[in-house]
């Protein structure tokens, strides 16, 4: 079965030691921690370099044998300047992670490519790759154009990062998943949802970062999806669900999304493209 990652995410209120500690109690393997504020108003963790919080994060993941898989995000903007995220890069480094997540977010395809290639390039002495994510909260709405970027940026660390969530509102078919050459597949983030999207913007990302269902609880054909990814994927269980139970424990949310993954899993089996012939598009 494939090796399970908690996304910060999840518990968006949690410090990066907290995440650790529900991800370990609820028997995920790795986990992707939020090093960078993805929103306005979001707090900096005090993680980056010799800090108190860093050293009790390598602590916990001593302790526990936890992984960490990804750090998150960049958004990646007309003024972004790549090598402003160097120290976290350190950091990322510094806990083992292997992927940084991007979103691109400029107007401009030509300049968002070379910031993105330059991003790559600031993150590749790290050993890091790069995976820019498609949303339609962003300029980079359609996988179409994330992989033409992706591909454009001419980087060896560069990749591709695919949402289940983002898959149906962004209207991406089967079709498209599987055109997609799988080396460029690092990163997938499973989850379950209404297939009527929330009606505007700020609906959309309400969704996005609070209201995700957990897996067979919604609408989306993920055994679509599953049957379209690359095998040696790494995958991530991206539901945060605060609006539909409440206020819950760390704990308790991660063992609530580990269960409705493997109860998917023992289903699902492993993940494996279909076949050519059998290609149908999502709903």
């Amino acid at each position: 079965m494939p090796l399970l990652s908690l996304p910060h995410i999840t518990m968006l209120d949690a410090s990066p030691p907290e995440v650790v500690r529900a991800a370990a109690a609820a028997g995920f393997c790795s986990v992707c921690l939020r090093v960078f504020p993805t929103m306005v108003g979001e707090p900096q963790h005090p993680i980056i370099g010799d800090t108190p919080m860093m050293r009790e994060t390598r602590a916990i993941l001593a302790d526990t044998g936890l992984q960490v898989l990804d750090i998150e995000a960049i958004w990646l903007k007309p003024d972004t300047v790549p090598d402003a995220y160097l120290k976290g890069f350190e950091t990322a480094a510094e806990l083992g992670a292997k992927v940084i997540q991007s979103i691109g977010n400029d107007p401009e395809e030509d300049r968002l490519t070379n910031t993105y290639a330059e991003l790559c390039a600031a993150a590749a002495p790290f050993g890091l790759t790069v995976d820019l994510e498609f949303m339609l909260a962003a300029s980079t709405n359609s996988l179409e154009k994330a992989r033409r970027i992706v591909t454009n940026s001419g980087a060896s660390n560069a990749g591709l990062l695919i949402d289940c969530l983002h898959i149906y509102r962004c209207g991406t078919r089967v079709e498209e998943l599987l055109e997609v050459d799988p080396g460029l597949v690092h990163l997938v983030q499973l989850c379950d949802g209404e297939a009527k999207a929330p009606v505007g913007q700020e609906a959309l990302n309400h969704e996005a970062r609070f209201n995700r269902r957990l897996l067979g609880e919604g609408e989306f054909d993920l055994d679509a999806i599953w049957r379209a990814i690359p095998r040696s994927t790494h995958i991530s269980v991206e539901i945060p669900f605060g609006d539909a139970r409440g206020k819950i424990s760390f704990a308790e949310r991660a063992r609530i999304i580990k269960a409705s993954a493997d109860a998917f899993l023992a289903r699902a089996g492993q993940p494996g493209r279909s076949r050519r012939t059998e290609k149908s598009p999502l709903s």
